[in-house]
Parts: C-alpha cells; structure tokens; sequence
C-alpha cells in the first residue's frame, strides 16, 4: 500500500502510464468510423471522495491526448 505525503505524485504514478498505454494503442489501432465505445482502464477508491480527487487529477493528466476520463461514483 503507498503511504506518501500529499502531493508526492502517487496519482501520477499510476495514471500517466495508463493514459501513455492507451495513447500508443489508439496510435496503433485507430479504425475509421468506429463508434463502438469500451473501458480501456480501470481504477478502484476504497470511497468516493479520493475516487473524485484522482478523476480531477486523471483529466488535468488526460487533457489534450485524446484519453476520455470518465467518473461513475457508486451509490451507498
């Protein structure tokens, strides 16, 4: 489990090899035309609110690259 100090990076950490992931695979597969839309990622929060921190900070990450970051929180 990582136990960093605020602002360490831990966020960036995982996203910016997600987000560079999918950008080589969408340089490598982009079909014309194609409108089917799936996850390519995954990310689980233990709650809500940290699942909301790292969907601020996974857009800021994703801005410009053509990577859409999606937030869908669970109800309780």
């Amino acid at each position: 489990m990582a136990c960093a100090q605020t602002g360490s990076g831990k966020t960036a950490a995982f996203c910016f090899p997600i987000i560079s992931g999918i950008m080589r695979q969408q340089s490598v597969q982009k079909p014309r035309g194609s409108r089917t839309v799936f996850p390519l990622a995954l990310i689980l929060s233990p709650t809500r609110e940290l699942l909301s921190r790292i969907h601020v900070e996974a857009r800021k990450f994703a801005y410009q690259t053509g990577v859409k970051v999606v937030f869908l929180p669970w109800r309780d």
